[in-house]
């Protein structure tokens, strides 16, 4: 919440910066509009900014690029495991919903 002030200014200076450039040009295609779009967003981070002396890409790569690392192989999967016995007609209750389990689980624990 300290720096969303900031980003939102950073996202205003971007975004009338490149409509402001784009205006008056036609664009027949996403794909023609985009690759407008990136070489705007690669000019921007380029150019240097007033209170840093360096431009936000020299920024990234001297403060940010050094702390990433890769992403994991598989995807996050969300799971909450809880131990419970099924009921006698084979149901089981997880926040409040009940789901039908097979009966040769019956007494399991």
């Amino acid at each position: 919440p300290k720096d969303k002030a900031k980003v939102e200014v950073a996202v205003q200076i971007a975004q009338r910066w490149i409509l402001a450039r784009l205006r008056n040009q036609r664009f027949f295609s996403r794909a023609e509009l985009n690759a407008a779009i990136k070489t705007l967003v690669d000019e921007l981070n380029a150019r240097q900014m007033r209170g840093f002396g360096s431009s936000r890409a020299e920024l990234f790569a001297e403060l940010d690029k050094p702390k990433l690392t890769p992403l994991p192989d598989q995807p996050y999967a969300f799971a909450r495991w809880k131990r419970c016995r099924l009921a006698p007609d084979y149901h089981v209750e997880v926040d409040g919903h009940w789901y039908s389990a097979p009966y040769r689980i019956a007494r399991r624990s």
